[in-house]
């Protein structure tokens, strides 16, 4: 009799239980998390679940994570409203702020540098020894191709008439490139070298030419809609992201070394690159 008792209360407590965690899950607000698609989506998901985790752990939302298949479409998305918060470039959180009435939240606190590089034994020893050369890039929007590009303008060089550039998907494909020769140079972020150039298995096999000033890395910013509680809210979580578990197992995969709030000045920067980002769209 005592163990079909201990069976009842055993099954009802778990009724009860599991009632409790649904009608806890039905009471989440639903967050739309923009991501921005710089690497393929299996690689950003899996990058961005221990943020997911902690947020939907630490607050009342229940995080779903969105993307776009290039970075127009990303950019289109995000000034189209369609992501409640989002983590983007730069230059293209500036154009949000300002285009589509966006709010800051935190950043990344590393800065971030365009290199531009060739392989060891090439005869290039300055950006002018270029000329006529093929460049590969990320995407034409990345922030680091528009500091990249800037850098050789300066120094006079041309693209379509002094050097020729090639596009592609991301900064592993601007170093496999560069690696097999099909291109006599590439443009990635400084993070990007650092991680899987100079201290990775590819760390005698390239030279860095020149790397241009460095500007705020990634941003996180709430769309227009939400509430200034919402925001307040997010923003304490983000910015206690780097000391709680799920971020230190983040940060120990990525290049961002942890959060810090967004200042004027680190706007004002990007500003002089919004002429050429707005010509590229």
């Amino acid at each position: 009799m005592n163990k079909i008792l201990f069976s009842v209360v055993t099954i009802f407590m778990f009724v009860i239980c599991a009632s409790s965690q649904s009608e806890e899950i039905k009471d989440k607000k639903e967050i739309r998390f923009g991501l921005l698609p710089y690497v393929s989506v299996t690689r950003l998901i899996k990058t961005f679940l221990p943020l997911k985790v902690y947020l939907e752990r630490n607050t009342s939302y229940e995080v779903t994570f969105l993307t776009a298949p290039t970075f127009a479409k990303f950019v289109e998305r995000t000034q189209s409203h369609q992501y409640d918060i989002v983590f983007t470039a730069p230059h293209f959180a500036l154009l949000a702020v300002q285009m589509a009435d966006y709010g800051r939240l935190v950043r990344f606190s590393r800065e971030l540098a365009a290199c531009v590089f060739v392989p060891r034994d090439s005869q290039a020893k300055s950006l002018m020894d270029l000329k006529g050369a093929t460049i590969s890039t990320p995407d034409s929007l990345a922030i680091v191709s528009v500091l990249g590009e800037a850098m050789l303008k300066n120094d006079k060089l041309q693209s379509t008439v002094d050097v020729g550039f090639k596009r592609t998907p991301s900064h592993n494909n601007v170093i496999i490139s560069v690696a097999n020769k099909s291109s006599e140079a590439g443009i990635v972020a400084s993070t990007v070298y650092e991680q899987f150039v100079s201290k990775g298995i590819n760390k005698d096999k390239f030279t860095v030419l020149r790397c241009s000033e460095p500007v705020p890395t990634a941003m996180f910013l709430a769309n227009k809609s939400m509430s200034g509680k919402d925001k307040e809210i997010l923003m304490t979580a983000l910015m206690g992201f780097s000391q709680s578990t799920d971020g230190k197992l983040f940060f120990k995969r990525t290049p961002f070394k942890g959060m810090k709030m967004i200042k004027d000045n680190d706007m004002k920067i990007l500003e002089k690159y919004m002429d050429e980002l707005k010509a590229r769209l």
